[in-house]
């Protein structure tokens, strides 16, 4: 008989809500745990310490925004079995240190610990829906793709394997910041025809700034790229597509992974960044500097 595989989900929001409900099945024990115990007890679930769920862990999913992924990993470290994968959902850029989810996992998780990215299309409510979604699976090490892929074997998620580890975190930075564009797109009352066009003008400037931070621009046209912005972009579920909506009317008084993106991202391509006039634009808008509408009918026109 298999043994139970163990599995905790860092982060009760909606996509660790989504993918416990994906990851659970009959030889498997899921456990939610969040920083505010009120929010599992509110699911009907037993709200567990870390010390006492981390160790038994075979695997552990980080389901939180990039502003507290450094945090996440400062908690569950100290808990970590040496043969647990850590697998990180987190798409963004962590401000000030301009680290990517990657990055803060190879700096911060103890020397040796396996981890992974699993990234693509996964609209929560669209997987609470049972309507599917797609991600790629990426680690420096090809065994712990083949035991995360696994997983989601005969599941709603369709995983393919890849190895561009680096350039799939950069491509959920990237991909946030454009789905702005496409939200401000909807929010000005433009057509499929100008969204056409604009997306067009993404795939090749997310290419670019791949190559030019260190990814593989084939990276832009899998699910972690193309399939991700296009769900973003064009999802009402998405907070991107929403800040994108509100920003076309002047303001976007929320928090998204694009908007907390725009500036790093900026930033970590320092001068290069003139290279890329619809990164530009939107820089402009989030800054408040330009106009949504002004800016975009020159984009287009």
């Amino acid at each position: 008989m298999n043994s139970m595989t163990n599995i905790v989900i860092i982060g009760a929001g909606e996509i660790g809500i989504a993918l416990g409900r994906v990851l659970k099945t009959g030889d498997r024990s899921v456990k939610l745990w969040d920083k505010d115990p009120g929010v599992v007890a509110a699911l009907g679930g037993e709200s567990l310490g870390l010390p006492g769920i981390v160790p038994t862990a075979d695997f552990v999913f980080i389901c939180v925004p990039s502003w507290a992924l450094r945090e996440a990993l400062f908690f569950i470290s100290p808990y970590l079995g040496k043969k647990a994968v850590v697998v990180s959902v987190t798409k963004g850029i962590e401000a000030g240190s301009l680290k990517l989810p990657d990055e803060m996992l190879a700096s911060l998780l103890p020397k040796r610990q396996s981890f992974a990215l699993m990234s693509g299309p996964m609209i929560a409510e669209e997987l609470r829906d049972e309507k599917g979604g797609g991600a790629v699976v990426v680690s420096s090490q090809e065994k712990i793709v083949s035991l995360v892929s696994k997983l989601f074997d005969g599941s709603q998620i369709q995983v393919v394997p890849g190895t561009d580890v680096h350039g799939t975190a950069l491509c959920g930075v990237i991909k946030n910041v454009y789905a702005l564009a496409l939200g401000i797109s909807f929010g000005l009352g433009l057509g499929e025809n100008a969204r056409g066009n604009l997306l067009v003008q993404m795939l090749g400037e997310m290419k670019k700034i791949l190559a030019t931070l260190g990814g593989k621009q084939e990276t832009a046209l899998g699910l972690a790229g193309l399939g991700d912005l296009i769900a973003t972009g064009f999802s009402s579920n998405s907070k991107n597509h929403e800040a994108g909506v509100l920003l076309a009317k002047g303001a976007a008084d929320m928090q998204s992974e694009g908007l907390a993106s725009v500036n790093s991202l900026w930033t970590l391509l320092g001068a290069k960044s003139k290279k890329f006039p619809l990164l530009q634009i939107i820089h402009s808008i989030v800054s408040g500097d330009k106009e949504a509408g002004v800016e975009f009918e020159k984009l287009l026109t």
